[in-house]
């Protein structure tokens, strides 16, 4: 099998995962309350706004970073926006073992 097969198998076999799946219903539920996506967006956008500042080599104040955490502290009051966290968080794990797992066989 050449690698460009074993990855589409890969992804099928994440795709099919509880992972996966659980993510994705987390998602839609998230995206579909208008007052929860919002919330959101929000906090990701600024999430996303500190990280490109600090790529640029721009200093971060704490007190931006205490905003964006108290945004978040409000956001996980929401049980849509928190299980769609937890499911995130739980992908991203999944993904990250898979990939930990390639770079030990080839040795990168």
């Amino acid at each position: 099998m050449n690698p460009y097969d074993a990855a589409r198998n890969l992804a099928d076999s994440i795709k099919a995962s509880d992972e996966y799946k659980n993510f994705k219903t987390a998602k839609e539920k998230v995206y579909s309350i208008p007052e929860s996506k919002k919330m959101l967006d929000n906090l990701q956008e600024k999430v996303m706004e500190l990280q490109m500042m600090s790529m640029q080599g721009e200093e971060v104040s704490d007190e931006q970073i205490n905003s964006v955490q108290k945004l978040q502290d409000i956001a996980v009051l929401d049980e849509n926006i928190k299980k769609y966290f937890d499911s995130e968080m739980k992908l991203e794990q999944l993904m990250n073992e898979v990939s930990r797992i390639i770079s030990e066989v080839v040795e990168v």
